[in-house]
């Protein structure tokens, strides 16, 4: 029997907001979709996935019969099953609700949380640390940084066209790419020089306190 789209819409909103979301992903979250927002008080008040999710709904983004940001947290939030079942709605096999690999919390048969953090799960993995770090914070100085890591003009125009200037997106691959193209030896000393060079001295600092909390500075 095929389920109504508002049905489907309201079973897919509760499975994500029923989703672990570290800090440091829901600033992301909000930068994605910073531009369909339509004053910095709402983007403020943001403070989880249930009031993001409200904002989007207000300003017409979501709605049942438009579930793409869906597919896109669902995606970002590492629940596959989220995603299956966008897909195929009609696929009656139950879901259970996904802890986050950064986050740390017991479920139960039925979804339910018997433990969970109020903190943050610190990722362990120093890289991943790094990347969401800056990616969440560089904000508008993102052109500087990939301009002071070397790439192109014409790269940094194509990243906007491709990701709609959405900057969490568009870092992460600057950050990627260097990582890639740089040696080994100094890619962290040349990240952190960029970020000095794009007037970011803070997150510098931020970044070389990670690297150092693992012994790689």
């Amino acid at each position: 029997m095929t389920r109504d789209l508002t049905e489907i819409y309201l079973d897919i909103r509760t499975r994500i907001m029923e989703t672990p979301c570290p800090d440091l992903k829901l600033q992301e979250f909000k930068l994605h979709f910073r531009n369909d927002m339509d004053s910095e008080r709402r983007y403020d008040r943001i403070t989880n996935l249930m009031s993001l999710i409200r904002i989007l709904e207000k300003r017409d983004v979501l709605r049942p019969d438009s579930l793409d940001p869906f597919n896109y947290l669902a995606e970002q939030l590492q629940r596959k099953d989220i995603i299956r079942f966008i897909n195929n709605p009609d696929d009656e096999r139950p879901v259970l609700v996904q802890p986050l690999t950064s986050n740390i919390g017991h479920y139960n048969e039925n979804g339910s949380t018997t433990t969970s953090r109020v903190l943050p799960q610190i990722d362990p993995d120093p890289e991943r640390r790094v990347y969401d770090l800056i990616c969440a914070d560089i904000g508008k100085k993102w052109k500087d940084f990939a301009r002071a890591l070397k790439i192109p003009e014409g790269f940094i125009d194509e990243l906007e066209d491709k990701h709609r200037h959405r900057i969490p997106e568009m870092t992460r691959e600057v950050i990627v790419y260097h990582r890639q193209s740089c040696d080994p030896r100094y890619w962290r000393v040349e990240l952190c020089q960029g970020l000095i060079k794009a007037r970011r001295s803070d997150l510098s600092l931020s970044v070389e306190k990670v690297f150092a909390m693992h012994g790689l500075s």
